[in-house]
């Protein structure tokens, strides 16, 4: 099926570029790497996943765990 992308949040892109290096997080599955996105204003904080492991029914039930 491919990759999804998991959003983790989003911060105005003016804080984002006073951070000088992002910093090195692993995603939700623990595989893929946090990244930033910037669309004009705002930038998103996204990881990968992969869609076959990781259906929503699949996240649910691990942010219930935590």
């Amino acid at each position: 099926m491919g990759e999804l992308l998991y959003l983790y949040g989003l911060i105005p892109t003016k804080e984002a570029a006073a951070i000088e290096s992002f910093p090195s997080y692993k995603g939700f599955d623990g595989e893929h790497s946090l990244y930033p996105i910037t669309i004009d204003q705002v930038t998103a904080v996204v990881s990968e996943l992969d869609a076959d492991a990781y259906s929503e029914e699949v996240i649910k039930k691990k942010w219930s765990r935590t």
